[in-house]
């Protein structure tokens, strides 16, 4: 029988101001976060591939650009 690897869990981490606007979403909203946070993926699921990508860029970008900062400190 093959070796079977372990998942590897990820840690993401959000800035106070994605919280705290995450968090008025929600409460403004009536939804409970992680049925919201589940919703969220669903929708990013739905979109076209190329629409994705490009979602995945700004994202990348955003994040680098944090941690690039982050170090520089």
């Amino acid at each position: 029988m093959a070796a079977v690897s372990r998942t590897a869990k990820e840690t993401v981490e959000y800035d106070g101001k994605f919280l705290a606007d995450w968090n008025l979403f929600c409460d403004t909203k009536g939804y409970v976060k992680r049925q919201a946070s589940h919703a969220c993926r669903i929708a990013f699921m739905a979109l076209s591939a190329a629409e994705r990508e490009k979602i995945m860029q700004e994202s990348m970008e955003a994040v680098l650009g944090k941690k690039l900062r982050a170090k520089a400190n």
